[in-house]
């Protein structure tokens, strides 16, 4: 665990602080002792040494701090991570099960679709779809999935843009032709359609009815699929092979 957390000291902070500060008046006492005896060493040195002690135990602290936070805080996810090719991560669960699983799925993210292949005996029979968009959830982009509610949303949004135009000032003004709204439904009914279809065998499938989920680890990620069978499977970026290579 960091020794900052969330801009407070924490336990370990405050103990190693105590320390410092305990070995440096140790330090200044055994020095004082030593120059009351050999009368050799002067008041400077004595406080040069006193306050180089606890600086260089902080400076050693900080760096320590930030060394084992780069090493243990996960990887930022961005959308330019969460596109491509993914295979189930039997690093993770081995057994017959996740060879199983391996042997028979993997999915591909590519702009806003999440493609699901379904493969058997090293041959790809059947291949579902989800269309997706990307959304922050802490520090991460995450993929989810749309439903039909979104979709006629997202239809909407872009008609609109569509519909818009720069007047003299610069500013973006809406176009004001009496057939306007009729012209801004027929479009989004078209652009929904078009998105819909382009979502074929939404929701029939077992892996694809709830929306997935992020595992960040320090240098890698794995996207879960939540299946209503099998339970979470976890799937990490890489290129589906049979297993024999």
């Amino acid at each position: 665990m960091p020794l900052f957390v969330f801009g407070y000291m924490s336990f370990d902070l405050v103990v190693i602080a105590a320390l410092a500060i305990l070995l440096s008046l140790t330090g200044f006492a055994v020095l004082m002792v030593v120059r009351n005896r050999t009368k050799r060493i002067d008041i400077p040195y004595i406080l040069t040494v006193t306050f180089a002690i606890p600086i260089a135990i902080g400076v050693l602290v900080i760096v320590a701090n930030f060394v084992h936070g780069f090493i243990t805080s996960p990887m930022t996810v961005r959308k330019h991570h969460l596109e491509g090719n993914y295979v189930i991560n039997r690093d993770w669960f081995k057994g017959p099960n996740a060879d199983w699983q391996y042997e028979h799925y993997w999915m591909q993210i590519s702009n806003d679709t999440l493609y699901l292949h379904i493969m058997d005996q090293e041959k790809q029979i059947t291949q579902y779809s989800r269309v997706l968009h990307y959304i922050f959830k802490g520090k991460h982009q995450v993929v989810q999935f749309y439903n039909e509610y979104d979709l006629h949303s997202a239809a909407w949004h872009q008609v609109r843009d569509s519909l818009m135009e720069l007047d003299d000032s610069g500013y973006a003004q809406f176009q004001t032709a009496s057939d306007t709204v009729n012209l801004e439904v027929v479009l989004s009914e078209r652009l929904f359609n078009a998105k819909l279809d382009s979502a074929k065998n939404v929701g029939r499938h077992h892996m694809l009815q709830l929306n997935p989920l992020l595992h960040a680890d320090p240098f890698s990620f794995n996207l879960v699929l939540r299946s209503t069978r099998y339970g979470n499977m976890f799937f990490k970026k890489g290129d589906w092979k049979p297993s024999a290579q």
